[in-house]
Order: structure tokens, then C-alpha cells, then sequence
């Protein structure tokens, strides 16, 4: 399955294995999408870190693409 982002084509998401999707950009790597057993999508960026915890699977997406800058790069957490 692959997901095309919808606020930049040049994001593709593919599903890699059940519940378990990887964002990239141009052939870098923006993050991951992991849902665990209770249907909760963990979003993380791409240094593995979470950045968040989603009752959606869109939501948790939209996170790892929201940290990407212009540059494409992922901007420190608080």
C-alpha cells in the first residue's frame, strides 16, 4: 500500500508490514507510523524518537510529515 500525501506530492508513505508505515521524502527517510495492539497509531520521527500518540492513522501521518521543514529536516521536540 502506498499513501500519497495530500499537502506534498513529493511525501510517499508505503505500509511495510501490518500496522507499520515509513514515510519518505525524495528517497530520505521522515519517520514512521507504528499502530500497537490497542489501534493506537505512535508517530516517530526519524531519528526513531516518538513525537506523539493518535486514536487515527491520518493523524499520526500528518505528525511525521508536520516536523519536516522546508530543508526537510526534522526540528527538535519539545
Amino acid at each position: 500500500m502506498e499513501h500519497r500525501s495530500t499537502t506534498d506530492s513529493k511525501v510517499l508513505w508505503a505500509r511495510v508490514d501490518e500496522g507499520f508505515y515509513v514515510c519518505s521524502q525524495e528517497a530520505d527517510f521522515l519517520g514512521y507510523v507504528d499502530q500497537d495492539s490497542e489501534s493506537r497509531s505512535v508517530a516517530y520521527d526519524m531519528f526513531g524518537r516518538a513525537v506523539g500518540s493518535f486514536a487515527s492513522l491520518q493523524d499520526a501521518m500528518a505528525r511525521v510529515e508536520a516536523g519536516v521543514t522546508t530543508e526537510g529536516e526534522c526540528p527538535s521536540v519539545a
